[in-house]
């Protein structure tokens, strides 16, 4: 898998793709579901950390996401420093 940036993820993210990734050895995963809604999770634990929005709004689910802290790191930094596993990256 190629290193993906936070705008690069973001296009996928519009056009409904899921994605998965690894940081500070925890797995997590933005996940829509059958319920029409954006989640984000960590698979490493099984918790829900955040519902997101609703399906189609996709501006809201990337500004969430671009803003969204783990351990105090955005999740837009932690892809545009490539701060994030590089070979744990899925895009479903």
């Amino acid at each position: 898998m190629d290193m993906y940036n936070f705008d690069m993820l973001s296009k996928e993210l519009e056009v409904g793709r899921e994605i998965e990734f690894e940081y500070n050895k925890n797995q997590y995963s933005i996940t829509n579901s059958t319920d029409g809604y954006w989640y984000f999770y960590c698979d490493s634990t099984k918790k829900e950390l955040l519902k997101i929005c609703e399906f189609d709004d996709k501006q809201k689910l990337i500004k969430t996401m671009a803003e969204y802290k783990i351990d105090g790191t955005s999740i837009r930094d932690i892809f545009d420093l490539f701060k994030y596993n590089i070979e744990s990256l899925s895009i479903l």
